[in-house]
């Protein structure tokens, strides 16, 4: 009879750990599969930041070219004065008005390189988000195997 409590008592709390080291098995793989969906996620982080990296080089390229269209466009504008002083010589003016249509070829190009400039600018700003984000999913999954470990 002295022993009866005793025993439902550890019977009871051996049903408690039981339920427990339940309780932390689905811890620990609901721990594993967070694992596994965070470096899916920084491995898809890691390329897309490739990808804008790539996007960031090309947007200095097209800054460079603008630059020399913008000097193109300045040649224009000295063209056209100059076309103004030579109405009266024919041979020279013909000459001048092939390269100003030429050169304002150039300028419309540099419009439009301009605007994609700007799109990559955009695209490095989200290059830097990204970075941020992958620094803070490689922290929580650092933290994930801390937890996972202490929980084995």
């Amino acid at each position: 009879k002295g022993l009866v409590p005793y025993l439902l008592d550890a019977f009871a709390v051996q049903k408690r750990l039981k339920e427990r080291v339940g309780e932390l098995e689905a811890s620990a793989a609901s721990l594993a599969s967070e694992k596994a969906q965070s470096t899916s996620e920084l491995d898809t982080l890691h390329q897309r930041l490739t990808e804008l990296e790539k996007a960031a080089q090309e947007a200095e390229a097209l800054k460079k070219r603008s630059a020399e269209l913008e000097t193109a466009a300045q040649e224009v504008q000295q063209m056209r004065a100059r076309l103004a002083e030579l109405e009266s010589g024919k041979d020279e003016s013909t000459s001048l008005h092939l390269r100003i249509k030429e050169l304002e070829g150039t300028a419309e190009q540099t419009v439009a390189l301009q605007a994609q400039i700007a799109a990559l600018q955009e695209t490095a700003n989200q290059a830097e988000q990204l970075q941020t984000r992958i620094k803070e999913l490689e922290a929580a999954s650092s933290d994930a195997e801390a937890l996972q470990t202490r929980v084995k």
